[in-house]
């Protein structure tokens, strides 16, 4: 969890993280029908370079919080599914702790 929590100490990562989960569908990954998740509208969006957004999603992708997929020039961000099961797996931790 240490890792996820580095790198979406950066603000910049942070947002970019929140976008791709709030416009990411349900199953993106496994079909065909393509988010609008790409590092040019992110880009447009944070007004700052595209070089500046790849290299936040390169981090956030070492770190297994984002996977991609290529279709034609752009590249779509989703959501990585370990993620989702470790932040689950960590949230329930720490309700049981604070329960007791």
């Amino acid at each position: 969890m240490s890792k996820y929590f580095r790198v979406l100490s950066n603000p910049v990562r942070f947002k970019i993280f929140l976008d791709i989960l709030d416009t990411a569908c349900e199953s993106c990954m496994d079909c065909d029908d393509i988010s609008d998740n790409c590092v040019t509208r992110i880009s447009k969006m944070l007004r700052i370079p595209q070089p500046t957004v790849s290299n936040h999603v390169k981090a956030l992708m070492q770190a297994g919080l984002v996977e991609s997929k290529r279709k034609g020039k752009n590249i779509y961000l989703f959501p990585s599914k370990q993620f989702g099961t470790g932040i689950s797996d960590f949230s329930q931790y720490v309700i049981e702790k604070l329960a007791n």
